[in-house]
């Protein structure tokens, strides 16, 4: 509401004119993008206990997401296992009754999905020996994509 305020105020301060009006103007544009982005910021929020049900049932949510951004199927697929490899290796390192939050939606044009837990630093995405963690590490890099990790505060 703020830029709305400064809009009119700078209108009826400065008065008419060409420079002051597309100033306006643009400031009522950034404001309704704003507003557009805060209000479809988020399409899927969900928490819920780890179990391979579970798993499937938020993968199943992430892709349908993805499908709604518009996002190639070949990297819905990816990020779907992608997605489903981080919570199974959160399952495997933390246990029965980890509670896992997820979100996904739009930020700024461009599709993200955070995955939350709380506990001691762990990196589903670190790579570990095997042939098969090779292979899944380098699927989002073949579609220009890459997981990022974080720990603050306990939470991964």
């Amino acid at each position: 509401m703020l830029p709305v305020f400064g809009a009119i105020f700078q209108t009826v301060y400065y008065g008419i004119s060409l420079a002051n009006l597309a100033n306006s103007i643009s400031l009522l544009i950034l404001l309704a993008v704003f507003l557009r982005e805060a209000v479809s910021r988020i399409n899927i929020k969900k928490s819920f206990i780890l179990t391979g049900e579970s798993i499937e049932s938020v993968s199943e949510e992430v892709e349908t997401f993805l499908q709604q951004t518009g996002t190639e199927r070949q990297n819905r697929i990816r990020i779907r296992f992608t997605v489903e490899d981080a919570l199974a290796r959160i399952w495997e390192h933390f246990g029965e009754l980890t509670m896992v939050k997820v979100t996904a939606g739009i930020s700024f044009g461009r599709p993200s999905i955070r995955i939350m837990h709380e506990g001691e630093a762990f990196n589903p995405f670190s790579k570990t020996k095997g042939a098969y963690d090779d292979w899944l590490v380098g699927l989002l890099p073949a579609a220009g994509l890459s997981p990022d990790y974080s720990y603050s505060h306990g939470f991964n």
